[in-house]
């Protein structure tokens, strides 16, 4: 690799202004949980709590997610998000212990909010196509959403509050 060549891989591994979303992220949090089977029903509602750090200097953000204890059993998840500056989008991962698999997003900014897009397939081996949405309310306070896609139209099946 020449001069040029490391110059422009250096220019790219270092973070920029589209990480200070992820700063926005960081801390401790307790989280408030909807969850809609089906957008007829109301929500299943539990609690838990969310403690993200910044990772690797800052590219990414690491969370873990711990569900507070219920009759149907506990859970747990991590997330790793950060952004790709060669690709101009922001990434992440979640898994869970909800299943072996784990689901990739990618997706844009704009302003507070992040919508980022996930193809999966659920443990019926459907694939699935679902949108989550991070909206940062203050400094104390973020939402997550997520979407469901089908033929039927969009639904809302999770909404995540969380606050310091």
């Amino acid at each position: 690799m020449d001069e040029q060549q490391m110059a422009e891989w250096m220019k790219f591994a270092s973070p920029t202004e589209e990480h200070d979303y992820l700063k926005c992220l960081e801390g401790s949090w307790k989280a408030n949980v909807k969850m809609w089977m089906d957008p007829a029903a109301p929500p299943m509602e539990s609690t838990g709590t969310m403690t993200s750090r910044l990772i690797l200097g800052g590219r990414f953000l690491q969370s873990d997610f711990v569900g507070d204890p219920s009759p149907k059993g506990d859970f747990a998840g991590m997330a790793i998000d950060g952004y790709d500056r060669i690709n101009q989008k922001y990434v992440g991962s979640w898994m869970d212990t909800m299943g072996t698999g784990w689901m990739v997003f990618g997706g844009k900014a704009d302003g507070n909010v992040r919508t980022m897009m996930c193809d999966f397939t659920d443990p019926g081996g459907n694939k699935q196509k679902m949108k989550g949405v991070t909206t940062i309310v203050n400094n104390d306070e973020y939402r997550y959403e997520s979407f469901l896609q089908s033929p039927q139209g969009e639904f809302k099946n999770m909404e995540v509050v969380y606050k310091r």
